[in-house]
C-alpha cells in the first residue's frame, strides 16, 4: 500500500508576508496641457452655440410663415432660455475643470505661503468677484447697449478666455515661477469675473417662464453664489493645505449646477 502523505507544512512562516514592491508615484505629472486642451473645447462649445442663437436667427426649428416684407423689419427673435442656461452652466464647469487640473503638477508653488504672489493666487477668485462688484455700473450700461443674449455671449467667451489664459501660464511659464504665479493668478480673478457676470445675465435675463417656477429663481440666485465662493474657499484651501485631490469638485458642481438650471 502508498504511504499516506503527512499535513503539508507552510513553504513560509504564517508571521512573515512577502509585500510586492509598489512603484513609487511619479512627482511629474504629464498632464500639463489638459487645463488649456479643455478651455479650446469649451471655447469651442460656446462660439458654436452663440453663432446657432446669433440675432436674427431663431432658435426654433419651426420658425413659422415667414412675415410679410412690406410690413416692416422682422422682429428679433426671443432665445432660447434653457439652452442659454445650459450652455452657461456647461461651459462654466469645463473652464472651473480647466482651472482646478493643473494644481496636481504646481501644488507645491501654489502652497508656499511665504511668497506675496502665492498668496494673492490664494485671493484671485475674490478678488475677481471684487472686480466685477467695482465695474458692475459699467457693465450694466455696457449689457443694455448690447442686449442681453450678446451680452452672455461675451461674457461666457471672456471666462474661457481667461480659463485659456491660466491653462497658458501653467503650460509655458512652468520655468518662470513668478512670472506663473502672476499670470495665474490674473487669469483667476478675470474668470471669476467674467463667470459671475454670466451666471448674472443667465438667471437675471432668463427667469422661469411660469409662476409656479418663480421661487426656484432666488434659489438659482444663491446656488450660484455658494458655489462661486466655494471655489474661492477651495483656492484658498489648496494654497493654505494642498488639498489637490479635492479641486475637482467644483467644476463637476457646476456641471450639475448647468443641468438643474435647465430641467429646473
Amino acid at each position: 500500500s502508498r504511504p499516506q502523505p503527512g499535513p503539508r507544512t507552510p513553504a513560509r512562516s504564517p508571521t512573515r508576508t512577502r509585500t510586492l514592491a509598489r512603484p513609487e508615484p511619479s512627482t511629474t505629472p504629464n498632464r500639463e496641457p489638459m487645463p488649456l486642451a479643455l478651455s479650446a473645447a469649451a471655447a469651442a462649445l460656446v462660439a458654436a452655440v452663440a453663432l446657432s442663437l446669433r440675432p436674427g436667427r431663431s432658435p426654433d426649428r419651426n420658425p413659422g410663415p415667414s412675415p410679410n416684407p412690406s410690413a416692416g423689419p422682422r422682429p428679433e427673435p426671443e432665445p432660447n432660455r434653457e439652452l442659454l442656461l445650459l450652455l452657461a452652466g456647461l461651459a462654466q464647469g469645463l473652464f472651473a475643470l480647466a482651472r482646478y487640473l493643473p494644481a496636481g503638477a504646481n501644488i507645491e508653488a501654489v502652497r508656499d505661503r511665504r511668497s506675496v504672489t502665492g498668496s494673492f493666487i490664494s485671493a484671485a477668485p475674490a478678488l475677481g468677484w471684487l472686480l466685477y462688484v467695482a465695474a458692475f455700473p459699467g457693465l450694466r450700461a455696457l449689457e443694455q447697449r448690447l442686449g442681453p443674449l450678446r451680452s452672455l455671449q461675451l461674457a461666457t467667451l471672456a471666462a474661457g478666455a481667461a480659463s485659456a489664459l491660466g491653462g497658458a501660464c501653467t503650460v509655458f511659464l512652468q520655468s518662470w515661477r513668478t512670472a506663473f504665479l502672476l499670470g495665474y493668478a490674473v487669469s483667476l480673478a478675470l474668470q471669476g469675473a467674467a463667470s459671475t457676470a454670466a451666471v448674472r445675465i443667465a438667471l437675471d435675463e432668463y427667469p422661469a417662464p411660469t409662476e409656479q417656477k418663480r421661487p426656484l429663481r432666488l434659489l438659482r440666485l444663491l446656488g450660484s453664489a455658494g458655489l462661486f465662493f466655494a471655489m474661492a474657499a477651495a483656492d484658498s484651501l489648496d494654497a493654505s493645505l494642498g488639498l489637490g485631490s479635492l479641486l475637482w469638485l467644483p467644476g463637476a458642481a457646476l456641471l450639475v449646477l448647468g443641468l438643474v438650471l435647465t430641467l429646473a
